[in-house]
């Protein structure tokens, strides 16, 4: 077994305390057991400072997670865990610069744990919320943070720059606020274009109590913005996505020229087909001639 671990006694019951992995890994995935015990606990600085981790996969019973567990893991880029975690220490995920996306299997509700996780990184995020009955996806741009000292006063006030902060205030400890996080979308758009593509289309695509407006907001967006978007999804390959547009009638006619001739630039031949369906559907149709 190339994890280390220590005994711990939790809520007056014995589990492991992973504390540690030898040897490089690339995909962390901590078992649910270690010689018999339950592992419940990642301890302090566990996996601080580690370049080898990508993903992190987190144990089903795990009730605590150590401050700055995986404290700038360079090139830590997801990480899975259960809302069974009761105690969320400071730092966990801190300075992990390539993190893009956190998610969470729900089974208790706990948005104690989202809050924590998202408050503790403030690069771009995206965070998918796995439930039983649905799943939930949102985008929380990036944000920068600066102290500007004000000589008079003799003090120093924090600055704060983009969308991201913003947004991350809009999920508490009981919930998430989407009417608060769907009305601040023109701050996103008007600061950060390609965070608020994937804000837009992660609300689209997964609906959680959006409204009639927010909607078409989002929908105006897209189509206004559709020849920039395209080819992003087109080169990462995300089909899902583009199908979706499609279906939606959200790809316009310039838009689907380039990303035609590029998806046959690049030998993408399901979305080039995709997009020439499209494209045959919202041309007009010829007018008949008459002898």
């Amino acid at each position: 077994m190339p994890f280390t671990y220590e005994k711990t006694i939790i809520e007056e019951e014995a589990f492991a305390q992973v504390t540690g992995h030898e040897g490089e890994v690339s995909r962390l995935r901590i078992p649910e057991e270690i010689d018999g015990l339950f592992v419940g606990a990642i301890g302090s600085n566990a996996f601080s400072w580690r370049t080898d981790i990508k993903e992190a996969i987190l144990p089903a019973h795990l009730k605590v997670l150590g401050g700055f567990a995986f404290y700038n893991c360079a090139n830590l880029q997801r990480i899975t865990l259960h809302d069974e975690i009761e105690d969320c220490y400071d730092g966990v995920i801190r300075h992990c610069k390539k993190l893009s996306e956190i998610h969470v299997q729900q089974t208790r509700g706990n948005f104690a744990l989202v809050k924590a996780l998202l408050g503790d990184n403030d690069r771009k995020l995206r965070l998918v919320l796995e439930a039983e009955e649905e799943t939930i996806c949102l985008t929380f741009p990036e944000y920068f943070s600066d102290y500007i000292e004000d000589t008079r006063a003799r003090a120093f006030h924090t600055k704060i720059e983009g969308a991201g902060y913003r947004y991350r205030e809009c999920v508490t400890s009981r919930g998430i606020l989407y009417q608060e996080y769907d009305e601040i979308f023109i701050r996103a758009s008007s600061y950060d274009g390609p965070s608020a593509a994937r804000i837009a289309l992660d609300r689209l695509m997964y609906p959680h109590e959006l409204t009639e407006r927010a909607q078409k907001t989002y929908e105006d967006y897209l189509c206004a913005e559709m020849e920039m978007i395209l080819p992003k999804l087109i080169e990462n390959g995300e089909e899902d996505v583009i199908t979706f547009l499609a279906k939606r009638n959200l790809i316009g006619e310039k838009a689907l020229e380039k990303g035609i001739f590029l998806a046959s630039k690049r030998n993408a031949t399901a979305i080039g087909a995709r997009l020439m369906e499209t494209q045959q559907k919202v041309r007009k149709p010829a007018g008949r001639f008459m002898l």
